[in-house]
């Protein structure tokens, strides 16, 4: 009896010492479950890449084990640049785990590094980087030159700002009497590395003219900024004298 006994009472320390040990497992998966740490963000891939903008994605795999978040976005930036725009995404309110936000004003036919973002009242966490390449485009020109007008010649320049990402296949001016010169003008081309300055001769004296910078690329011809200007009028004829004997 007693040794059934002692055998009862060495079952039940058991038992007793396997429900602590489960408890204090519980509690430390617990402590492990609800430690409050920054948002876990996943980026996710671009997507309506068009010429100038895109649409970025993002997912919040986890919030930290806070209630909600104080802001969450993307960081975008050019490859060949240190500094990003920051982008924040407005729609806090009934947060799904998904996230995007459109973006515009991207330069054609260029690459661009995102981060997805999220903070709480910990910090801030981000997600990995993903790249993406905007389509090319046409050329950007900057405002033409004009300079050392004369009775029947002037000096242009101008710039190619970007090139759209293509290769620049023509450059050169265009002039008109009308104030929207083209191609279908008056035109000069350029040597493909030469610099981006002309002088165009044979204009007439004392007439109001309309010139501007044109580039050429794989997308299409591009036209910079009209400038106008009026040549000098003829000079006067130089005064004769009686010749004496």
């Amino acid at each position: 009896m007693e040794r059934r006994r002692g055998v009862r009472n060495e079952f039940f320390v058991w038992k007793n010492w396997a429900y602590l040990a489960f408890c204090l497992g519980f509690l430390v998966a617990c402590r492990d479950e609800l430690e409050l740490t920054v948002p876990r963000v996943q980026t996710l891939p671009v997507s309506g890449i068009q010429e100038n903008a895109a649409i970025l994605f993002a997912d919040i795999e986890s919030m930290g084990g806070v209630a909600s978040l104080t802001e969450r976005g993307f960081l975008v930036g050019a490859h060949d640049s240190p500094t990003a725009m920051r982008l924040v995404a407005e729609d806090l309110e009934g947060l799904d785990s998904q996230f995007t936000v459109e973006i515009s004003g991207l330069k054609s036919g260029s690459a661009y590094r995102v981060v997805a973002y999220a903070i709480n009242s910990i910090g801030k966490g981000e997600g990995k980087p993903i790249s993406f390449t905007t389509l090319p485009g046409l050329p950007e020109l900057d405002e033409t030159t004009i300079r050392h007008i004369t009775v029947h010649s002037v000096e242009v320049s101008g710039d190619v700002v970007h090139d759209g990402g293509e290769l620049i296949l023509k450059k050169g001016f265009c002039w008109a009497l009308h104030p929207d010169p083209s191609l279908q003008s008056d035109f000069l081309a350029l040597e493909e590395n030469a610099v981006f300055s002309a002088k165009i001769t044979s204009l007439q004296p004392g007439t109001t003219y309309y010139v501007r910078s044109f580039a050429e690329n794989r997308i299409g011809i591009a036209y910079g900024e009209v400038g106008e200007f009026s040549t000098a009028e003829h000079l006067p004829d130089a005064p004769t004298f009686p010749t004496l004997d």
